[in-house]
């Protein structure tokens, strides 16, 4: 018998097979799916209302009865809200001012220009391995957008202009084909729906029972529903980086990201931390200095990377397609570049690149010293029993000789 993930997995890769089929017809079931949700849980507050109305409609006035339900209406909406409620967050990074970096906003421009995308209200570079646009609302008007263009410094330091090229024009793809607004939307509505039914599973209350068994079953759908989408939004941002860029550099991009990611979070940043054994604060500079390292990782561990990253399929609950599958659908193989000492897309920062580094760096330490010193701490406590009970051996050792060299036979 199929276990549910096993199921879920099923499911998904049925989906996806219509959302190739015809994607418009898909794209409006999942909205009319997403709708479903909201049509269930306003179905339920209106029988609510109903049941009470009767209960008290012959033994109250109609006037404070009409208030009783306004207000009971309003605690059952303010109840949904409240569990329902997800935030994006504002990207965190340095802010990045055109002035700065000419060269960078005038790739920025030119790629917006081609794909007819919308405009961009900030851009900030960050300490993060990615690169994203988020859409947050602003005036709480429906379709009035501020969109924010996050770029990783540690992402820039390991691609060359042209791979990143390739990657912006990726990110903005997103924006242009109104994939960004359509991701916030599914995944402020997955994140909603999953809250929902975890405050529906904590409070087991008369009300959770109406709304608990439709929630269980509709969530996990709607998470399948919805992933056939946003991975079609993945294949069509790449084939945008590929018209306006060209197969081999979006090619290069996609495969030296996944390799560079492993490195970074097997290699880099562990190597890194384990400093934090001998020394009693972070005295590093790791944005500073990472990008005199990248060049020189060696083949062997990259082209491993590189293997395993190509043998690893989509997973079944990810937005975003396997390497192996983004390389097919665009016609490529995968092609491992790094670039050059002094040439990777970082130089685009111009004067803003030192102090982005060392603004990142700051940061870095700044968050990173209470663990790294609570880690200093106990490494030495560890050494300091352990050498103490090496000295109680030896002590112990160096009596019972003592008393070996007194008997006489």
């Amino acid at each position: 018998m199929a276990t549910p993930s096993e199921r879920f997995a099923a499911l998904v890769a049925r989906l996806e097979q219509q959302a190739r089929r015809n994607p418009a017809a898909y794209r409006l079931r999942v909205v009319a799916l997403a709708l479903a949700g909201y049509a269930y849980l306003g179905a339920v507050f209106a029988l609510i209302l109903s049941l009470v109305g009767l209960g008290f409609s012959s033994l109250v006035d109609p006037t404070v009865l009409a208030a009783m339900l306004a207000l009971l209406l309003a605690a059952l909406t303010g109840l949904a809200r409240r569990a329902m409620r997800v935030d994006l967050p504002a990207p965190r990074g340095c802010a990045l001012e055109r002035g700065e970096a000419p060269e960078l906003f005038a790739l920025i421009a030119g790629l917006r220009g081609r794909l007819r995308a919308p405009r961009l209200h900030r851009v900030v570079v960050t300490g993060d391995f990615n690169a994203s646009i988020t859409q947050l609302p602003r005036l709480g008007v429906p379709g009035l957008h501020r969109n924010i263009l996050a770029i990783g410094l540690p992402l820039m330091k390991s691609l060359s202009p042209e791979q990143f090229r390739a990657v912006l024009a990726h990110e903005i793809g997103h924006l242009a084909g109104g994939h960004g607004r359509i991701a916030s939307g599914i995944y402020r509505l997955r994140s909603s729906w999953a809250r929902l039914l975890e405050t529906l599973d904590r409070r087991k209350t008369w009300g959770s029972l109406l709304l608990r068994p439709f929630f269980e079953r509709y969530v996990p759908y709607f998470n399948a529903y919805s992933l056939p989408l946003a991975r079609a939004h993945e294949y069509q941002a790449d084939a945008m980086a590929v018209r306006l860029t060209s197969r081999r550099a979006t090619a290069e991009a996609l495969s030296t990201v996944s390799v560079i990611g492993s490195y970074l979070g097997e290699r880099f940043w562990p190597i890194l931390h384990r400093k934090a054994d001998e020394l009693p604060r972070p005295a590093f500079a790791p944005f500073s200095g990472m990008g005199n390292v990248i060049p020189w990782i060696e083949e062997k561990s990259a082209h491993a990377w590189l293997a395993r990253a190509l043998a690893r399929p989509t997973d079944a609950e990810d937005t975003h397609p396997a390497l192996v599958d983004r390389l097919r659908a665009i016609g490529a193989t995968p092609r491992l570049a790094l670039p050059a000492p002094g040439e990777a897309a970082d130089r685009m920062l111009g004067e803003a690149h030192t102090r982005i580094a060392q603004e990142l760096d700051r940061r870095w330490r700044r968050t990173i010293r209470p663990s790294w010193e609570k880690r200093y701490r106990a490494v030495q406590e560890s050494r300091a029993r352990f050498a103490g009970n090496i000295r109680a051996l030896e002590a112990c050792d160096a009596r019972q000789g003592d008393a070996g060299t007194g008997y006489r036979g």
